[in-house]
């Protein structure tokens, strides 16, 4: 969460690559994130096939 306070709209494969974890690890801990509402997913505006990742107002306050 503090890479995405950061660099707020980083891809997943992104996030994954600041972390220093494989791709599928990161996947499994934004699930989570999201579950519990601290971030979400959004489109990317350029290519819908990308989601881009956002702190969510309960996620900038944790």
């Amino acid at each position: 969460m503090a890479l995405l306070s950061k660099n707020e709209g980083m891809k997943q494969a992104e996030l994954a690559r600041f972390a220093g974890v494989r791709p599928s690890s990161i996947s499994e801990v934004v699930d989570r994130l999201e579950r519990h509402g601290l971030i979400e997913r959004r489109r990317d505006n350029s290519d819908h096939w990308v989601f881009r990742l956002y702190l969510t107002e309960k996620g900038i306050l944790q």
